[in-house]
């Protein structure tokens, strides 16, 4: 949703500094990797229990995704590759850090008890977060556009980072286990009335169609 709102508005803002930084030889590519190693980094931090740093860090990562973008395009150097490199890397960016912070809460260090509660939380959320964009690609090979939901990858960074800062890191993975898993849902939901809406057929009438199909069949209709 934040995502959508932006969209490329910061582009203009931004072009004087990413211009700066093309003329410095710095291509999309080199920013997309260097928000993985800021997020590798913060993750190490969340691992050793620094949850504030992490935080900011976490920040600083998703700064770099923003400037790649807005590098690509405002220089003109979009590219499939890099699209895809983008896509595929931001999975790192996003679960990095939670594992982190997950191995935190496990206990690997014996001089900490064990918090198993708030490690399968961590859980929970890295499953949430690996499911939106999952959801978003497959749906978008069936219906133009699924980009629905409130925990989209902006949200989530900022939400995330933000409870680290203040120290309510607890409540945040509550909020994004149950934002990521609502917005699966709600993702999911959509694409089917977008499929009866094509089929100009309520959902539950192509519910019903779909009845005679073999699993195979239903499943590339």
């Amino acid at each position: 949703m934040l995502s959508k709102k932006l969209n490329h508005r910061l582009d203009k803002p931004l072009s004087p500094f990413v211009r700066q930084l093309a003329r410095s030889g710095i291509t999309p590519n080199m920013l997309t990797v260097g928000g993985v190693v800021m997020n590798c980094i913060a993750g190490a931090t969340l691992l050793y229990g620094f949850l504030r740093v992490g935080g900011i860090l976490v920040i600083a990562g998703g700064l770099f995704d923003l400037l790649d973008g807005a590098l690509a395009r405002v220089v003109g150097k979009e590219s499939r590759f890099g699209s895809v490199l983008d896509s595929t890397l931001d999975r790192y960016s996003d679960i990095i850090p939670i594992l982190g912070l997950l191995l935190h809460y496990s206990g690997w260090r014996y001089s900490e008890e064990p918090r198993l509660g708030e490690a399968a939380l961590c859980g929970i959320v890295i499953l949430g977060t690996l499911l939106v964009p999952y959801v978003r690609a497959r749906a978008e090979t069936v219906i133009e556009k699924c980009d629905v939901g409130l925990a989209e990858r902006a949200e989530r960074v900022i939400i995330f980072a933000g409870g680290l800062i203040v120290g309510a890191e607890v409540a945040v993975l509550w909020i994004l286990a149950l934002l990521t898993h609502l917005t699966v849902i709600h993702r999911l939901f959509y694409t089917r009335s977008q499929l009866a809406e094509k089929r100009g057929a309520p959902a539950a009438s192509a519910t019903e169609k779909n009845e005679g199909l073999t699993p195979s069949d239903a499943e590339t209709e």
